[in-house]
């Protein structure tokens, strides 16, 4: 084995593009892990939201329990964060530097905007009626999300964060602008089916990088 003493110039930049190139198809590989489970709680629970509400005023599609829209999402998005930071944590073991601090600080980042956004929104929803009340809990959820895959866009220089942050943003843009139950259909096709194609493409794209 070579001495790292004995590289020449070209040798170590050709050393650490392979080292930079060898944890970007790492990362790619483990979006599976953040994606996946988000689109199919996207996917599932705005779907039960969607048969419980019913696009329009014609009224539910599915007379469901009023609570079992909301029973699954949280219980999916429990099980969702639990992956996430299980993933995060197991990277964060692997990479060190930089991009570990840019990684928790972003981690930090959604948890602080989630977590001050909802009482924020509890205090004016309770001033709306039922449907609207959806309608602002999941437009700003689906938004916040948006905006916070084109912040990681531009800390990691990443164009299938900045497509995929851009894509949510112009989908919920259509949601509200259609209205109850409309948006929970938007979101859970457009927005639900873009997280789960975006998992299932990104070991894809690794595979073919590593090839």
């Amino acid at each position: 084995m070579t001495d790292p003493e004995e590289l020449t110039p070209e040798e170590s930049l050709r050393l650490i593009a392979r080292e930079r190139a060898a944890v970007t198809d790492r990362q790619r590989g483990t979006m599976l892990l953040y994606y996946l489970p988000w689109g199919l709680t996207w996917f599932l629970a705005f779907g039960l939201f969607t048969l419980d509400q019913g696009p329009g005023t014609d009224g539910p599609w599915v007379d469901l329990p009023d609570a079992l829209p909301l029973v699954v999402l949280f219980t999916l998005m429990a099980v969702a964060v639990a992956i996430t930071i299980g993933t995060a944590a197991r990277e964060a073991s692997q990479v060190g530097g930089d991009s570990n601090r840019r990684g928790a600080m972003y981690g930090v980042s959604w948890a602080l905007a989630f977590g001050t956004v909802f009482p924020i929104l509890g205090r004016i929803a309770e001033h709306l009626p039922d449907d609207q009340q959806g309608l602002l809990f999941g437009a700003v959820s689906v938004a916040l999300t948006g905006v916070f895959y084109l912040a990681g866009a531009a800390i990691w220089l990443d164009w299938s964060l900045l497509v995929l942050g851009g894509w949510l943003l112009v989908v919920n843009l259509a949601g509200v602008l259609a209205g109850p139950g409309w948006h929970s259909l938007v979101i859970s096709v457009a927005g639900g089916g873009a997280l789960i194609v975006a998992g299932l493409v990104a070991p894809a794209a690794a595979r073919r990088a590593g090839e």
